[in-house]
């Protein structure tokens, strides 16, 4: 078919060859050979002056490829084999100069409107970089707040919620017109529906009754949803999800005292605190106890210190269209400081007044002085300053309050001085309970110290008496405890005073203490036995502490010893702990010392443990415990006997050999057995360290199947016959493929090494047999041959699920009519309704029936989509949510067509040649 083509200078192919690894594949070929270059350069040229005539005219080039699409031209799908040139001009002609009327009508309105307006409405959905910065501008001229309430607002802790999209709404949320709501439902019907509620307040499902929710409540909506939807679909309660999928858009004006007061755009979804919020706060004089949410002729007062106790309060007070948010100037306001957990500058309500004021403050500290508070107000008329005291404490046991007035200032102090009357017992080891005792009156030495409970271990002749004095110093006196506790009451048993401190010291700390060590092979534990040490503690008694010898322990042991005045400096000497065990008291069992080691070692650390090794055709290789007189007939049995398949004439012995001050040398004895595993009747005999391998018979290999299921005559089981049997040979065996038998489909699973399923085409391995797809078979394989196919599956993001029954749907996949011939997305504009807004268009996949996947291929401006087979199944997918950002921002930048189309068309031209010189040459 290619000589009829016209012949291309060689030199382009040369130049193009680079692009093939990457241009050419089966379903791409199939696309290039209905190209014809000529057409390829003239919509090229089309494009690039239409490129060219949008960015002089300033318009938006992604309203131009919209309005086109709508006439028919969609300039991201072209289909270069069937694009005409002159529609695409006479297309973009209309839209061109429907744009400009458009955009001169616009300049007319805007010259004639009123600039005076007292309010301008703000378009956009989200506030404007130049807002955000003001508002920022405006909070760090207005400082740290002073009203408790002002820093929410200010320190960034509201989020204002500026995304439509994604939304968590609470279920207090009203609904209204212009809120998507998603619908999931996964009962015994399945349905995935996002659906707007319109103007009049109604969402209108298809092939329900509309639903009325403007002004509802999202946690009532899902229950009238939820019954509406039952009369259609087949699910139970807990089998739909309703939620708020995209918010309306509301303008509110927020005036009075605030930062930034003008309207807004915001998602419905914030409440009164985030419009705030948006508005930087109140200004330092604003209130916020009483700010006003006006409704129309409804007036709602919110109290900010109520959402502060409690954030939930807030969503009573939800937003619509055209509510004002005023903030009143503050009336009382108040000051308290010292000993409250918050000190603040507080707005009070009227009849709230002390008690309320400490409340909010978050309470009194612990230290507070409450008898005497003080509090300095001004007296307007006398233009004065008042200091008054107020005995809290008194007025709160009489369940009174203290009026408070404005501009008050509370000053609640705190008791500094500590608490002196105790005195204090201290000697760890020497007391049983020390610490702080209350000072009573007439109490002495001798009575602390009974309460405190004197140790056995403490010392009663080195007491000391710590008494501080007025200046702060401290002075110590000796105390003879042992003579004032024989003598209670007397002279020498001394008056106590506040802060005075009793230390008592005990025995051991006067004395040098240490432990030893004795560890190896002993009964107790051999890690580290410790042993606290006795001026008396011998070797042989070291020995019973430790559970005695173990029966392997070795005679003769190791004790190392410090020298005291040198701890890095150490001796060992050698005991014989055999003897010191069966006669205590010998001239070895010597009295020990702190830190001396006793290491015990036994037997088995002075003896060499040796092991055989069995390898290969036996049931249990490994390593086995050498034993006297060892055979090789014992080794077998004790390794589970001989695998199938042994060659009992090929049994290696692989030994080393070695003499005193000689080089080891390896030899290896290769044995021929019986089947008592003896060499010529006799017994074979081992030596430590050897290794023997039972080799396996040649070409020694059981039974290996594959097996063939579908449209064959004979399906079943079949035993590969040839080291390298085909497929070809098998499906022959199998008496060939009956009159249902689907080619395109059929598939092959591999077992082996977890490989899984193995893409192939079963028709050119049927047709040719040195093919590279007439695989070669290998153990376990599973070729599956299905029947006819004559459908295709379309899944994914398409509008199938919303413009089709639920019967139709199965898992969000339809099932239709194979047409010959034809591309994916001819398949999916003509039973799926075409693809979802938020449908990857350039990732469509085909997986034929084979398991092969072809893919859509992206050239700029137009994609060629696969073909589809009998049998394929048509993957649409979804654009992730990031992914949707970062395409929306690709969007808006401008697409050079001139250059991807140039590109294109030369990229296609070479290939196109080099395809051409290729055929030529080979037919």
């Amino acid at each position: 078919m290619w000589r009829n083509r016209q012949t291309i200078n060689y030199a382009v192919v040369m130049s193009s060859i680079f692009l093939l690894s990457f241009l050419i594949n089966t379903h791409v070929q199939a696309q290039i050979t209905q190209l014809d270059p000529a057409r390829m350069q003239e919509i090229s040229v089309t494009l690039e002056n239409a490129r060219a005539e949008i960015q002089a005219k300033e318009l938006d080039e992604k309203e131009v490829i919209a309005r086109m699409k709508e006439r028919g031209v969609d300039l991201e799908n072209i289909d270069p084999a069937t694009a005409d040139p002159q529609q695409i001009q006479a297309v973009f002609n209309d839209v061109v100069a429907e744009l400009e009327r458009e955009k001169l009508a616009t300049s007319a309105a805007t010259s004639d409107a009123d600039t005076s307006t007292a309010i301008s409405v703000d378009t956009t959905v989200q506030p404007s970089v130049q807002a955000d910065e003001a508002i920022e501008e405006a909070i760090e001229e207005a400082g740290e707040a002073k009203i408790y309430g002002h820093q929410i607002f200010r320190n960034g802790s509201i989020n204002i919620s500026r995304d439509f999209s994604n939304i968590k709404a609470p279920d207090s949320y009203r609904l209204g017109a212009g809120d998507q709501v998603a619908i999931s439902i996964f009962g015994t019907s399945n349905a995935t529906l996002k659906l707007i509620i319109a103007e009049d307040g109604f969402m209108r499902p298809v092939g329900i009754r509309p639903i009325y929710l403007k002004g509802i409540p999202l946690r009532q909506a899902r229950r009238i949803i939820t019954s509406a939807f039952q009369t259609r679909y087949r699910f139970n309660d807990d089998q739909i999800e309703v939620s708020l999928d995209l918010a309306r858009t509301i303008n509110i004006n927020v005036v009075g005292e605030v930062l930034r007061p003008t309207d807004y755009n915001l998602p419905a979804t914030n409440n009164i605190v985030n419009a705030l919020a948006q508005a930087g706060g109140p200004t330092d004089i604003g209130s916020v106890r009483q700010i006003e949410l006006i409704k129309g002729e409804e007036r709602l007062l919110f109290d900010l210190y109520k959402y502060l106790l409690n954030p939930a309060a807030a969503n009573a007070f939800y937003l619509e269209e055209g509510d004002y948010i005023n903030v009143p100037v503050i009336n009382k306001v108040v000051t308290i400081q010292g000993a409250v957990r918050r000190p603040f500058q507080y707005e009070l309500l009227e009849g709230e007044n002390l008690s309320q004021l400490i409340d909010y403050a978050a309470g009194l500290q612990p230290n507070a002085y409450t008898s005497n508070i003080r509090i300095r107000r001004i007296d307007a008329e006398a233009e004065v300053l008042e200091i008054l005291d107020v005995n809290w404490r008194e007025l709160r046991a009489k369940g009174e309050d203290f009026v408070l007035q404005s501009n008050d200032v509370i000053i609640i102090r705190t008791i500094e001085k500590t608490y002196r009357n105790y005195v204090e017992i201290v000697g760890d080891g020497a007391i049983e309970f020390p610490g702080e005792y209350q000072l009573q009156a007439g109490m002495r030495i001798s009575d602390l110290v009974q309460k405190a409970r004197l140790e056995e271990e403490a010392r009663t002749d080195i007491v000391f008496l710590a008494r501080t004095q007025p200046d702060g110093t401290i002075d110590y006196e000796r105390v003879d405890l042992a003579n004032v506790l024989q003598n209670p009451g007397s002279d020498i048993d001394l008056l106590l005073k506040a802060e005075d401190e009793l230390r008592l010291t005990r025995k051991s700390d006067f004395t040098d203490s240490g432990f030893v060590t004795i560890f190896g092979a002993v009964r107790k534990d051999t890690a580290n036995i410790r042993l606290d040490f006795d001026d008396k503690l011998r070797v042989s008694d070291a020995l019973l502490l430790a559970g005695g010898l173990k029966p392997n322990a070795n005679a003769y042991a190791f004790l190392t010893r410090q020298n005291p005045n040198n701890t890095e400096e150490r001796n060992s000497r050698a005991i014989n702990v055999r003897e010191i065990a069966d006669n205590p008291g010998g001239s070895d069992d010597i009295i020990l010392q702190p830190f001396d080691q006793i290491q015990i070692f036994s037997n088995q650390t002075f003896t060499e443990s040796f092991n055989v090794q069995v390898r290969g055709a036996v049931r249990s290789p490994g390593g086995y415990a050498y034993t006297d007189n060892m055979t090789l007939s014992e080794l077998i049995q004790r390794s589970g006997g001989l695998a199938l398949g042994a060659a009992m004439n090929k049994i290696e012995v692989f030994r080393i050999q070695f003499e005193e001050n000689e080089a080891t040398q390896t030899v290896v004895a290769v044995l021929e057995v019986d089947e008592n595993m003896r060499v010529d009747s006799d017994e074979f005999l081992l030596q430590p360290l050897d290794i023997v391998v039972v080799r396996r018979i040649p070409d020694f290999e059981l039974i290996q199947t594959v097996k063939i299921q579908g449209e064959v005559q004979y399906p079943g089981d079949y035993a590969l016959i040839d080291d390298n049997e085909r497929i070809r040979s098998i499906v022959e065996r199998a008496g060939g493929l009956t009159l249902e038998a689907f080619g395109e489909g059929v598939t092959l699973y591999r077992e082996l090494d977890t490989i899984g399923y193995v893409v192939f085409d079963f028709e050119k391995a049927m047709r040719d047999k040195s093919s590279i797809d007439n695989l070669i078979l290998k153990p376990g394989d599973l070729i599956q041959i299905p029947k006819q196919q004559d459908l295709v599956a379309i899944s994914g993001a398409t509008k199938a699920v919303e413009l089709l029954p639920d019967n139709y749907l199965e898992d969000g996949q339809i099932d239709v009519v194979f047409s010959e011939g034809k591309r994916a997305m001819y398949y999916v504009r003509k039973y799926a309704g075409g693809t979802s807004p938020n449908a990857r268009k350039g990732n469509i996949t085909v997986e034929q029936a084979n398991g092969r996947v072809d893919r859509t291929v992206n050239f700029g401006l137009f994609k060629i989509y696969p073909k589809v087979e009998k049998g394929a199944s048509i993957a649409v997918p979804y654009k992730p949510q990031e992914e949707k950002d970062e395409s929306d921002a690709a969007e808006a930048e401008p697409v050079d067509w001139g250059q991807i189309v140039s590109n294109t068309v030369s990229q296609l031209t070479a290939v196109f040649t080099l395809i051409f010189l290729i055929e030529r040459g080979t037919s």
